[in-house]
């Protein structure tokens, strides 16, 4: 069950819950929780090392962002756990069976007996999208006769792809950087690189009136 508020380690009495897990600026300590603030203020008023107001601030900033760093990649990291599932029964049109979810589950943490590294449910989920991959699987259940429980066989196959599929992904982020370092360093040479004006010759005016004299004389 989801709970909007908590206690507060340090300002809040028995029963009270003060913290605003929506809106207020907290961290965790030891498994219990506390405002950013109260726990600045404790810092600065310790009988035995104290912190100035600077040092708790910057101690309890950055406290706060690492710990809102894991938090914010283990919630994208349930989001793709939820879109992976979702996309495999409808894949398959099957519900999936617990032993899936099981296995899944150890496949994302590397629980595997000779797994080398864990694979990210947002992996699973790019590789099952790009149509290689669905070619690949489709031609390997065909190839070994595989009909029931087809997505057992391809997660198999998913997690012996992986590295193939994780250099390669490798490469292209490392190709797109390479490009727009390549495009930023021309734009800054552009910006810095004067224009060249190429002006025209210019056409010489004729005097009319020294051109009839020199004709028809004075």
């Amino acid at each position: 069950m989801y709970n909007k508020f908590m206690k507060c380690n340090i300002c809040d009495n028995k029963g009270n819950k003060s913290i605003n897990r929506e809106k207020d600026r907290y961290i965790e300590l030891s498994g219990k929780y506390v405002h950013c603030d109260c726990y600045e203020h404790h810092l600065t008023n310790k009988k035995k090392g104290a912190l100035t107001e600077d040092e708790a601030k910057q101690k309890v900033d950055s406290l706060y962002r690492q710990q809102k760093r894991e938090l914010d990649s283990k919630t994208k990291d349930l989001k793709s756990k939820d879109e992976f599932i979702k996309y495999v029964m409808a894949y398959y049109d099957t519900e999936l069976s617990n032993y899936y979810l099981i296995k899944l589950q150890r496949i994302h943490s590397a629980a595997l007996q000779g797994q080398c590294r864990p694979i990210p449910y947002c992996d699973m989920l790019e590789m099952y999208k790009n149509p290689k991959v669905r070619k690949l699987l489709e031609r390997n259940r065909k190839k070994n006769n595989v009909t029931k429980q087809p997505y057992h066989y391809d997660l198999t196959v998913l997690i012996f792809e992986y590295d193939n599929y994780r250099k390669a992904k490798e490469e292209r982020m490392l190709r797109r950087e390479q490009n727009e370092e390549n495009r930023r360093i021309m734009e800054e040479y552009a910006r810095k690189t004067p224009k060249q004006v190429i002006e025209k010759p210019r056409k010489e005016s004729i005097d009319v009136d020294q051109l009839v004299k020199d004709i028809f004389g004075d």
